[in-house]
């Protein structure tokens, strides 16, 4: 690789593509982000001008043509992932997608299989892998001081908040509710930890509390009606390795110290992700051994070391921090908790 800015691409100016990819991009010195689109052509007027971008698009394929840029952020809703993903990895573009990866694991597998095709990176925003706390338990449970993992408890969600933006309510664009947009960063999280067994079956069932509440907290403009995803979700997943999971999301979590968060159940003992906490067994007595993590400087925002790791792997050639196989065993146990709730009974994974 030469030093040369990296040309980088925007699709999608929402809040994700501008606050956390534009806003992030100006402050690495050897990036230019060379166009950005977005369906609503004023909203991409609007972002380019924000962030002094030369370039905007109504669509992502002029945007690929006229600057055949070297990264994109896929930063629209999930209903068009897919199609925007492939076309910017035929383009010779390395791709990082916002999350949910895909509307379906099918999509998913085609975007991976592109990505092989084509000899492209393949990466995805999830914040949560570099966080000390999540390394260190990560690195703990391989060491085999617990023990044997044969349960985690898996829950996240927002105090009395359904994400506001006009898409997050909207089955069309989002395709899912708090498990497809909030619950698959903890999910992602809970299985790098627990050094991403794969998972064989899923129970789930899906409910949608706003539309009976007296007085309900809408965040989009327009009608109650208009929501049609979950507000809630809940899973039970089997491992091939016998261990179980069970996942809880909830858009409407009451206020808490604690709305978001991961329990592992071990041999040995048990450890607590946010806050961090570990404890290992001696008999009847339990021992705290929770360590003290050196003190680091925060972020300017949470996306910022996702997006320094893949500007490296795009620099470097070397393998993103998620996987392929990890991209797509999430992908997978989302996907059966949907079937799994419409079908009422136990699915396999992948099915």
């Amino acid at each position: 690789m030469t030093n040369a800015r990296l040309r980088v691409a925007v699709a999608g100016c929402g809040v994700h593509g501008t606050h956390h990819h534009l806003a992030n991009y100006a402050r690495f010195p050897d990036v230019e982000v060379v166009g950005v689109c977005d369906a609503n052509p004023d909203r991409a007027a609007a972002a380019a001008a924000q962030y002094g971008v030369a370039h905007w698009y109504a669509d992502h394929r002029a945007l690929l043509d006229a600057h055949r840029p070297e990264v994109v952020s896929v930063c629209t809703p999930p209903a068009s992932h897919c199609a925007i993903t492939r076309d910017a990895l035929a383009a010779g573009a390395d791709v990082l997608c916002e999350k949910p990866l895909a509307a379906s694991l099918a999509e998913a597998e085609t975007m991976v299989e592109a990505a092989r095709r084509h000899g492209r990176l393949l990466s995805i925003g999830l914040q949560t892998r570099y966080v000390p706390a999540a390394a260190y338990l990560r690195e703990l449970i391989a060491s085999g001081r617990l023990g044997r993992v044969f349960h985690s408890r898996v829950w996240c969600g927002h105090v009395m908040n359904i994400p506001g933006g006009g898409v997050f309510h909207r089955k069309d664009l989002s395709v899912g509710g708090v498990i497809y947009a909030t619950a698959v960063h903890i999910l992602d999280a809970a299985l790098w930890m627990l050094g991403s067994p794969t998972p064989v079956a899923v129970v789930g069932a899906l409910y949608q509390k706003v539309s009976h509440m007296p007085n309900p907290p809408i965040t989009w403009k327009g009608r109650l009606e208009d929501m049609d995803v979950e507000d809630f979700g809940v899973g039970f997943v089997r491992f091939a390795n016998g261990s179980t999971m069970t996942l809880e999301a909830n858009w409407l979590t009451h206020p808490c110290s604690r709305a978001t968060g991961i329990h592992f159940l071990a041999d040995r003992g048990s450890a607590d992700y946010l806050p961090l906490r570990v404890e290992v067994e001696d008999g009847a007595q339990v021992i705290d051994i929770t360590p003290a993590l050196p003190a680091a400087d925060p972020p300017p925002s949470p996306l910022m070391p996702v997006l320094r790791d893949f500007l490296d792997c795009v620099r470097t050639r070397r393998t993103p921090m998620v996987r392929f196989r990890e991209l797509l065993d999430t992908q997978r146990i989302m996907d059966a908790i949907y079937r799994s709730a419409e079908t009422g009974r136990e699915v396999a994974v992948g099915e």
